[in-house]
């Protein structure tokens, strides 16, 4: 998997997961989990449509397909209300939201202006915030809303 490819399918699990709240009220800890898995599962294949980038150059046209997707994926996962049991959890991933969008932002300008050390940079910073993302969604119970395949 491409340098890219990864910062951006990382940046997935933390923005799928990263989802406000709001709606629905009363779904319990298994049909939270089970709506929000269903969610990212959906979500996770429409990326995997989305064509890797194949240099540098190809790198911005990634990330304007793929933006659009993980933001419908986001708004769909906002419906969601936690369980109060699991809200702390949840906020936590909530938090990443606007730095893995701003990630992606991020990764496009860095592409635009040719900045590979930025653009590693950027891919370190996504590990390291998806990897805790990942644990906490772990915690949840969450399969599907993980980087993990």
């Amino acid at each position: 998997m491409t340098t890219w490819r990864m910062c951006a399918v990382s940046g997935l699990a933390a923005l799928i997961l990263a989802a406000g709240c709001g709606g629905d009220d009363g779904l319990s800890r298994e049909e939270f989990v089970s709506e929000a898995d269903a969610i990212c599962q959906e979500f996770d294949q429409r990326l995997d449509d989305v064509e890797e980038p194949q240099s540098l150059d190809d790198v911005e046209r990634y990330v304007d397909e793929a933006r659009p997707v993980i933001e419908d994926g986001l708004n769909e996962l906002e419906e969601l209300q936690p369980p109060e049991e699991l809200e702390g959890q949840w906020n936590e991933l909530v938090a990443s939201n606007d730095e893995s969008l701003d990630a992606l932002d991020d990764l496009r300008q860095a592409a635009a202006n040719g900045d590979q050390e930025r653009l590693q940079e950027i891919a370190e910073d996504a590990s390291q915030r998806d990897a805790e993302s990942d644990r906490i969604a772990q915690d949840i119970g969450l399969q599907e809303c993980t980087g993990e395949d």
